[in-house]
C-alpha cells in the first residue's frame, strides 16, 4: 500500500505539469489568430493593410463571422448581421463595398446585446462598424 502513495504523487505532479504547459500553448495560438470577440480598431485595420471591411475581419477577426445558431428562418445566411454607425447596412457581404480606410472601429455584438439593441432575430449577433466623422 506504501508504494501506491508513494507513486501517486510524482504522477499527480507530472499531470499537472503536462495540462499547464497544454494549456498554454493553445492559449498562445489563439491570440496568434485574433483577439476574440475584442473590437478591431482602425490603427490594427491600418498594419494589416487590408483594403475592405470585410478584408479586415476575415484576417483580423475570422470568429466575427462564424454562425452559432442553426440556419433557419429570416436570418438564413447564418452570418451576423451588418449595421454601420448604428444604421442597418446589409449582410456581411456588402463589406465587400466598404473601404478600410473609412473605417474607425468593427466590433461584433452578441445576439443577446443585438437583441436589446435592435430587437429581435438575431441568432448569430451583429458587425457593427464605426466609420471615421
Amino acid at each position: 500500500m506504501h508504494w501506491r502513495r508513494t507513486l501517486a504523487l510524482p504522477a499527480a505532479i507530472a499531470l499537472l505539469t503536462v495540462g499547464c504547459f497544454s494549456s498554454g500553448a493553445s492559449g498562445g495560438a489563439a491570440t496568434q489568430r485574433g483577439q476574440g470577440r475584442s473590437p478591431l480598431s482602425a490603427a490594427e485595420i491600418r498594419r494589416a493593410g487590408v483594403a475592405t471591411a470585410l478584408d479586415a475581419i476575415q484576417r483580423l477577426r475570422p470568429e466575427f463571422l462564424v454562425s452559432r445558431a442553426p440556419v433557419t428562418g429570416a436570418n438564413a445566411s447564418g452570418y451576423p448581421a451588418v449595421y454601420v454607425d448604428g444604421a442597418e447596412f446589409g449582410t456581411v457581404v456588402s463589406l465587400k463595398t466598404m473601404s478600410a480606410e473609412t473605417i474607425a472601429e468593427i466590433r461584433w455584438i452578441s445576439p443577446e446585446d443585438a437583441t436589446t439593441r435592435w430587437g429581435t432575430n438575431y441568432p448569430n449577433g451583429v458587425i457593427l462598424v464605426t466609420t471615421k466623422r
